[in-house]
């Protein structure tokens, strides 16, 4: 693990820590410049909203996406655990949750799937109510924000001919109104 993830980790947990069990926790991760990944977490006994903030730097685009999930416990959990990606008052993708399959206890998972952000100011807002066997409970959840490169896209073929046949036609089309011969193809002879 990075020098710099484990220090945002640290960072993330101290402000965990220091945050009330009940209400909302404002979590900021700082400037993201280049692909990284972020261990969030959070919970509490009473209903939560987490804000894990973050800025994608100017010149920079960045894939975004995170998974977060509860412990299966048969003692406490979040079954209504949902996830919303916001910048400048619009929400930009949901995810609510869904039972883990195969858990041996109730489990949520949350996936918010990839979607391309540029430069700006971004919070992702999980929130909650937290449900426990016992008094005085919490639960918890946990998960990876992952921040990956952006891929150039790659043409298809259809698009790479359909260029080179403009490109082709253009060029005979300026040729055309400069008023210059076609070239001839070498080795052709006119009569005899």
């Amino acid at each position: 693990m990075q020098a710099r993830t484990r220090l945002r980790l640290a960072a993330t947990l101290a402000a965990l820590w220091m945050a009330p069990l009940a209400g909302a926790a404002s979590i900021p991760l700082g400037v993201v410049s280049e692909p990284i990944e972020f261990e969030v977490g959070g919970g509490g006994i009473d209903p939560f909203v987490d804000s894990h903030g973050f800025t994608v730097a100017d010149g920079v685009r960045l894939s975004f996406s995170a998974m977060l999930g509860t412990p299966p416990s048969n003692r406490f959990w979040i079954p209504d655990i949902d996830a919303e990606l916001w910048s400048d008052g619009r929400l930009l993708a949901e995810a609510d949750a869904r039972d883990r399959p195969g858990a041996p206890f109730p489990a949520q998972d949350v996936s918010l799937a990839a979607i391309v952000l540029g430069p700006g100011s971004y919070s992702l807002r999980v929130f909650g109510t937290p449900v426990a066997a016992y008094p005085g409970i919490g639960s918890s959840y946990s998960g990876t924000l992952r921040f990956s490169a952006v891929a150039a896209p790659v043409p298809e073929p259809e698009s790479v001919l359909l260029w080179l046949t403009s490109l082709a036609a253009l060029g005979a089309f300026a040729r055309a109104r400069s008023g210059s011969p076609p070239a001839k193809a070498e080795g052709m002879r006119h009569g005899g």
